[in-house]
């Protein structure tokens, strides 16, 4: 198993923040891991059952389930289906007020590697990988968020 961890301070109060986050219909605008989204819930909005799959840019999908919404805090996913070298993956985002009207954004993910013979090896591959990904997918939010949520302040 690994796990990877990375935060950064975004502009934004954390319902804000929260909201960008998990709003599939600017998503790729900011994030830039995915070549799309598609959202599969019958509210038509995330909540705990809802599935999401993710086509990546590098080829590699994804299905995963919301385990957890809690609005403005944290929501967190599991894989339902994914690639041929991920046997689980969980991932969570989470939101803390931090000063000058700012939110500490934390995105966590939990990794297990498949085939577990090879896990020696792709253990730090994904952990490398996921870092980085996570790495530019905060840096991401936080310049969409700089833009955006600014003008929607001087609106």
């Amino acid at each position: 198993m690994a796990l990877v961890s990375r935060t950064i301070l975004v502009n934004g109060s954390p319902e804000e923040v929260f909201d960008l986050t998990q709003d599939y219909s600017v998503r790729t605008a900011w994030d830039p891991f995915p070549e799309r989204y598609a959202l599969r819930s019958p509210s038509g909005s995330p909540e705990p059952g809802a599935e999401v799959h993710i086509r990546a840019k590098n080829g590699h999908e994804m299905t995963v389930r919301y385990v957890s919404f809690n609005r403005p805090r944290a929501a967190a996913m599991a894989m339902v289906s994914g690639p041929w070298f991920l046997e689980e993956f969980a991932g969570t985002w989470q939101f803390k007020p931090a000063a000058d009207g700012q939110t500490e954004v934390t995105f966590k993910y939990r990794i297990v590697p498949k085939p577990h013979w090879l896990a020696w090896f792709l253990r730090p591959l994904l952990t490398h990988s996921f870092a980085r990904h996570s790495e530019r997918r905060l840096e991401g939010l936080k310049r969409y968020a700089a833009v955006h949520l600014g003008l929607l302040r001087q609106a």
